[in-house]
């Protein structure tokens, strides 16, 4: 047997609020260009990626490489996770390349001549 509906309690009800518009996760393409404001996470994660790219190697072989989790490597590349020295040392080891070379472009950090 079916119950039946409900009627509200007043002949007018209100209209439903209205969501407000969700904000982007990340930012768009002329908001990632290397600025002073900019979180050193998200500069480092593009430093990280592009000598992965340049080795021509998955985020899955380098977590291997570096004995971290896949999604470790993502989140460092997205610029969300804040990886150790001694994260850093390790990730630079398999990468080729100095851990200096990892930190060049960081805002404040200083490259010794």
């Amino acid at each position: 047997m079916r119950t039946p509906s409900r009627t509200p309690l007043s002949a007018d009800p209100s209209p439903p609020r209205a969501r407000a518009p969700r904000r982007p996760r990340r930012p768009g393409p002329e908001a990632r260009e290397i600025g002073a404001g900019e979180d050193p996470r998200g500069i480092l994660g593009r430093i990280v990626h592009r000598h992965r790219i340049a080795l021509g190697i998955s985020q899955e072989e380098l977590a291997d490489r570096v004995e971290l989790d896949r999604t470790y490597i993502s989140g460092i590349e997205r610029g969300i996770r804040n990886p150790t020295l001694l994260v850093l040392l390790r990730l630079a080891q398999a990468l080729q390349v100095s851990p200096t070379d990892l930190l060049a472009e960081q805002p404040g950090v200083a490259r010794q001549r």
